[in-house]
């Protein structure tokens, strides 16, 4: 809508001004051919009422500049037919109508404009981008090879282009078409985001600060720039600027989620960990179908030791995104830290089941809670699936699994602490040494458990969640 408004507003500015001036040459002359008594009534009268051309050019510039698109749609009803006729304001009304998804309506307007002026790069522009908003991409290429036959450096076609690469990933190519629209119209502020986004992807942190810091030079309150400002100080761990661009972006996006989340983020690293939640919570109101904002609130939560927030954080991201898998995980640990033993078989045969049944570790976690509510033939069931389902019966995950699984054989124990201990993978030596100890646990032998729990603290928080289980039960 800006853009619209930015675009048209020469045209809106001519129109007044042409009206306008003449309205003023005719009071100039009459007051000045008076006596000054006479001149003096004649400026105390009202000011005559606007002609229709320059009251509709004044009331339309009016509604673009509050981004009343709607507003702007509706006015064009009422166009006088002599400016109607000029192609600017045709431009201009198709352009409204495509921002706001009428396609078409901007479609009709947009091919008599072609046919009028089949050769007008402003027409030939509208005709591209209407095409793209159809998704109709070889009409699109045509126009496009056409405007840049004569322009090789159009700004809204290599915009187009590099959008298009960008939308696949191909930042490198992106960056190239972007650039080339920068050459006839270096304050372009599409082409100078959309570099600066694309070297930010690259890692040239440089180049994409002086892209966004070009942008601020000419619209200091550019909410997208400022935002990525934040980003890339945030890179360099000067937290407490990258704090200052967001909250700056913030006085003019309140509403945007992105923003909110960062600003969340830059306040945890201050240290500021009640606005950082704060912040999280805000952008769950502003979108509370979406999950990340819940991820986020969940992880500070755990990470506090305030697991009855954190759960209920962790069960939104299921309720939102099901297919976040990490969420089951986390929700498992939480509801088996909380013994609520069947909630957590919920969750953990999900997180199994999302593995391919192929994480024993899942597996093992969900026999455990049978055992923990004392069902032993449930739990036997289950393991005899998961055991048929793993096909390496010489691993250290069957061997493990079938030691849940069968009542106690001694030599069975000596064989899966010898295979543990021939393992290389530290996380998974101290995955194994872990189901060792819930074993003793659950089997009722508290000082062999704390033996094998102590070995898995001894690793010195590693990256696998069964650490965190063993910390708990040594507490």
């Amino acid at each position: 809508m800006k853009k619209i408004a930015k675009k048209m507003v020469m045209v809106i500015a001519v129109t007044s001004l042409f009206f306008s001036c003449g309205t003023k040459q005719v009071e100039e002359k009459s007051v000045s051919e008076e006596s000054p008594k006479l001149k003096i009534e004649v400026e105390e009268k009202k000011a005559p009422e606007d002609p229709p051309n320059v009251k509709f050019a004044k009331e339309l510039q009016k509604l673009l500049k509050e981004n009343d698109r709607a507003g702007a749609i509706a006015l064009f009803d009422s166009i006088p037919e002599e400016l109607y006729a000029q192609k600017d304001m045709k431009v201009l009304y198709a352009s409204l109508l495509m921002s706001d998804k009428q396609l078409e309506k901007a479609q009709e307007i947009a091919d008599f404009l072609f046919e009028e002026f089949p050769d007008d790069t402003e027409v030939l522009e509208l005709c591209s981008i209407i095409a793209l908003a159809r998704g109709d991409s070889s009409r699109q290429k045509t126009i496009n090879n056409q405007i840049l036959k004569t322009d090789p450096y159009n700004s809204a076609v290599n915009i187009q282009m590099a959008d298009s690469y960008a939308s696949g990933k191909k930042y490198k190519q992106a960056l190239q078409y972007y650039k080339k629209a920068l050459v006839k119209d270096s304050t372009n502020a599409d082409a100078l985001f959309g570099a600066g986004k694309m070297s930010f992807y690259s890692d040239d942190l440089k180049s994409a600060k002086n892209y966004f810091e070009k942008i601020l030079e000419n619209d200091p309150e550019n909410a997208g720039a400022l935002a990525y400002l934040g980003k890339l100080y945030y890179d360099e761990e000067n937290f407490l600027k990258a704090a200052e661009y967001c909250e700056a972006a913030l006085k003019q996006e309140p509403y945007n989620y992105d923003y909110r989340l960062d600003m969340g983020t830059y306040y945890r690293y201050l240290g500021r960990y009640e606005e950082c939640l704060e912040q999280w919570k805000i952008a769950v109101s502003i979108d509370p179908e979406y999950f990340l904002a819940y991820a986020y609130l969940a992880g500070e939560y755990d990470a506090e030791g305030k697991f009855t927030e954190a759960l209920e954080n962790y069960r939104m991201v299921i309720k939102t995104n099901p297919k976040y898998w990490y969420a089951y995980e986390s929700t498992a640990i939480l509801e088996w830290h909380e013994k609520n033993w069947e909630a957590a078989r919920n969750y953990f045969t999900k997180a199994w089941e999302i593995s391919g049944k192929k994480d024993s570790s899942y597996a093992l976690m969900i026999a455990a809670t049978y055992w923990k509510q004392n069902d032993k033939v449930n739990m036997k069931k289950f393991l005899q699936q998961a055991m048929k389902l793993t096909t390496d019966r010489e691993s250290v995950d069957f061997l493990m699994l079938r030691f849940y699984n069968d009542n106690y054989v001694k030599a069975a124990e000596t064989t899966l602490k010898k295979n543990i201990e021939k393992l290389s993978n530290t996380n998974k030596k101290g995955k194994m040494w872990y189901y060792l100890g819930l074993y003793y646990e659950l089997s009722g032998t508290e000082s062999g458990a704390a033996e094998w729990y102590s070995k898995v603290i001894s690793l010195q928080a590693p990256m696998f969640f069964e650490y965190r289980l063993a910390e708990w039960s040594l507490q």
